[in-house]
């Protein structure tokens, strides 16, 4: 399938009306004080990535449908399974063994009549991305690859791409959201994020600037090393609570659409933890040595197969290439 490159045309500013269907399929969503229909008609405008239509992506892309984003794209090699229903809404058994883009696709065109829908049967490997991500405006990852999570870290900073993503294993999830940056290095980028408890940290960069104040900086996922580790192992071992994941695929949908309306959005890195019904805000600290954040040239990755690793125990590393690359590890679990 052919994709037209019209981002120019998707920066336009909002022209005409909705339709008297759309005006009603959306109406409880345009009565919100702060909506309109020229929010509405540029959120039909947006194009964004689903990359994996599990158990995060199969509600995350029915809200987002749901706001009427108007272009989804959904991305993801596997087939629907038997066990895969308690979590992942919008499959039928009637579904089980077809592709889950495909299926998704379907369910989703029924649900909304008024959005565009692409599917891409085949996992998110690094030469997809090159193809979607200059093409889209916001990415989700509800992958359940270790590989796909740290190529998404790279490919998104690469592409100044907003992307949001999850990782969740039985009572317990991590979610996030990482605004798109400029280059030229972790110190003088747009990533400089003030979160919302990080602590006053130490001004390295004061010779750049006097009096003025320097937020600590947000780092990448491969900035947590083995510092911070996400929990070990999937829902294939340990099992996943259901309504967990469907909480933080509703975060993602929800951060998404603020972004996509042009709300002001800082990025976050929070833990969730459902048995106490707590999320907890964490600190990525941005690594002075990682090749993400310092946005220097890196070599080129070689190709894989996101469909064997994704099928590979969590215990495994990325490719040793990529690892080469980076340095530095972040132990993502598997979503699913």
């Amino acid at each position: 399938m052919s994709l037209n490159n019209n981002t120019a045309g998707m920066q336009q500013k909002a022209a005409g009306t909705l339709k008297d269907e759309e005006f009603l399929y959306y109406s409880r969503q345009l009565l919100l004080p702060d909506w309109s229909e020229t929010q509405q008609l540029l959120l039909k405008q947006k194009k964004l990535l689903v990359i994996g239509l599990g158990g995060l992506g199969c509600p995350a892309a029915t809200y987002l449908s749901g706001a009427g984003v108007g272009e989804l794209w959904l991305c993801d090699g596997d087939k629907v399974e038997l066990s895969n229903l308690p979590r992942q809404p919008l499959y039928r058994p009637a579904d089980v063994g077809q592709n889950k883009a495909e299926a998704a696709k379907a369910a989703l065109q029924a649900y909304n009549p008024y959005i565009r829908l692409t599917a891409f049967a085949q996992y998110a490997d690094e030469a997809l991305l090159h193809l979607l991500l200059p093409k889209v405006d916001f990415v989700l990852d509800c992958s359940d690859s270790q590989a796909t999570k740290l190529l998404l870290n790279l490919l998104c900073r690469q592409y100044q791409k907003a992307w949001a993503g999850a990782s969740v294993v039985a009572y317990q999830g991590y979610s996030w959201l990482m605004p798109p940056t400029t280059t030229g290095g972790a110190q003088n980028t747009d990533h400089n994020i003030q979160h919302s408890i990080a602590p006053p940290t130490e001004n390295k960069g004061a010779d750049r600037a006097e009096n003025q104040q320097i937020a600590p900086v947000m780092g990448c996922l491969l900035c947590l090393g083995q510092d911070l580790p996400l929990t070990p192992g999937g829902c294939a071992s340990q099992g996943v609570f259901a309504p967990l994941v469907a909480t933080l695929a509703m975060q993602l949908s929800s951060g998404a659409l603020h972004y996509l309306r042009g709300a002001q959005q800082k990025g976050w890195f929070l833990l969730y933890q459902h048995q106490q019904q707590n999320f907890v805000p964490l600190t990525i600290t941005a690594d002075e040595n990682c090749a993400v954040c310092q946005g220097g040239a890196l070599p080129a990755l070689p190709a894989y197969s996101s469909a064997a690793q994704s099928k590979t125990p969590q215990s495994s590393l990325p490719p040793q290439a990529f690892i080469a690359v980076c340095q530095h590890t972040a132990q993502i679990t598997r979503s699913f």
